[in-house]
C-alpha cells in the first residue's frame, strides 16, 4: 500500500448525488442556501451543479431561507435582542428583507430583556455603577439596543417597589 491511495481524494459527485447528499442535510435540520451551498461545495468543484440541485430543492419548497429566518429568530429570541438574531442570520447569509417579518416587536423584546435581568441579577435591588456597567455591556452583547436596555433595566428597577 502507497501513500498516494491512502490520501487520494473522492471523485467529485454527481448532480443526483449531491441532490441526495442535500435532502441527507436537510432530512436533519433546516440549513439556509448558502450554508447548503457550502456545504455541498465540499463533494464537487461544479458551482453549476450545486447551483441547479439548490434551485431545485427550492422550487420544491424542500429549502426555504424564509422558513429557516421563521425557525431560527423563534428558537432565539428568549436569548437575543434583535441586533444579534439580524447579525447571526446575515452570518448564515439570509435575506434580511425575508427575515424581518419575523423579528420580535419592541413589547415582546422588553419582556425577554427584562426577563433576561431576572434571571442574571435575580430580585430587583439598587445596582452599584460597576454593576450597572457590567450588566449594560452583556445586554449590549446579547444584541438589545441601548434605549431597550434603559428601558428594561428600569422596568426590572420599577418591580422592586411594587
Amino acid at each position: 500500500m502507497t501513500y498516494s491511495k491512502l490520501f487520494r481524494l473522492p471523485e467529485p459527485l454527481s448532480q443526483k448525488e449531491l441532490y441526495n447528499k442535500a435532502l441527507d442535510y436537510l432530512s436533519r435540520r433546516e440549513y439556509t442556501r448558502y450554508e447548503l451551498q457550502q456545504k455541498l461545495t465540499q463533494y464537487t468543484n461544479n458551482q453549476n451543479d450545486i447551483a441547479s440541485v439548490l434551485k431545485r430543492l427550492q422550487e420544491k419548497n424542500l429549502q426555504s431561507d424564509k422558513r429557516f429566518s421563521e425557525n431560527f429568530i423563534h428558537s432565539k429570541q428568549a436569548k437575543y435582542g434583535n441586533g444579534r438574531l439580524i447579525e447571526n442570520l446575515k452570518q448564515k447569509g439570509v435575506n434580511l428583507q425575508d427575515a424581518s417579518e419575523f423579528l420580535p416587536d419592541k413589547e415582546t423584546q422588553l419582556a425577554t430583556a427584562v426577563a433576561i435581568l431576572h434571571k442574571k441579577l435575580g430580585t430587583p435591588h439598587k445596582l452599584s455603577p460597576q454593576e450597572q456597567q457590567k450588566t449594560y455591556r452583556f445586554m449590549l452583547y446579547r444584541g438589545f439596543s441601548a434605549e431597550m436596555v434603559q428601558m428594561a433595566l428600569k422596568a426590572w428597577q420599577k418591580e422592586e417597589y411594587n
